[in-house]
C-alpha cells in the first residue's frame, strides 16, 4: 500500500496513510484545503491504486491531522 501511494506523488507533508483495513483506506490530511482537493479526486486516487493493488482499495476516508 505505502509504494502504490508513493508512485502517486503525493508528499508525506500533506497527506499520509495512517490505515488500511477491509479495503478502506485511512490518510490523514494536513489542511482542510488539502483534504478537499484529494476528496474531490478520490476516485481517480482509487483508480491509479487499485491498478497496483488488484483492486484492494474500497474506499478512503481522508482524516485532518490532529482532528478529533
Amino acid at each position: 500500500i505505502e509504494e502504490a501511494w508513493k508512485s502517486l506523488g503525493i508528499s508525506k507533508e500533506k497527506a499520509e496513510i495512517t490505515t488500511f483495513n477491509r479495503g478502506i483506506l485511512i490518510v490523514k490530511v494536513s489542511s482542510n484545503a488539502y483534504m478537499q482537493e484529494l476528496w474531490f479526486d478520490k476516485n481517480n486516487i482509487i483508480e491509479k491504486l487499485n491498478s497496483r493493488l488488484d483492486g484492494r482499495v474500497k474506499d478512503i476516508k481522508f482524516k485532518l491531522a490532529g482532528g478529533y
